[in-house]
């Protein structure tokens, strides 16, 4: 491989990098699925090589499945339910 074809992969490597500030604030996004697939991978690769983060996510990821598994069977009462309904027309 030559010299500069190995320094344009790490520099792209690197500019693909994801730090961990960034990281931490995508977290949400990706329990959530709401991220693009690039985004996903970055993170994914971000997590594999990132104790700090990988043990961030893990904990994130039990509070979560905590919070759903208490409010398996609960539904929020019909009041609430149409005010939020009302609200969210009330944007469009």
């Amino acid at each position: 491989m030559a010299l500069n074809d190995y320094l344009g992969r790490n520099q792209a490597e690197r500019t693909l990098r994801m730090t961990c500030d960034e990281a931490v604030r995508k977290l949400y996004e990706y329990l959530d699925k709401e991220l693009d697939q690039s985004s996903v991978e970055q993170l994914e690769k971000h997590l594999e090589i990132c104790k700090g983060c990988c043990d961030h996510f893990e904990i994130e990821k039990k509070v979560i499945g905590m919070i759903q598994d208490s409010c398996v069977g609960h539904k929020a009462p019909q009041m609430l339910r149409d005010k939020i309904v009302g609200n969210l027309r009330n944007l469009e």
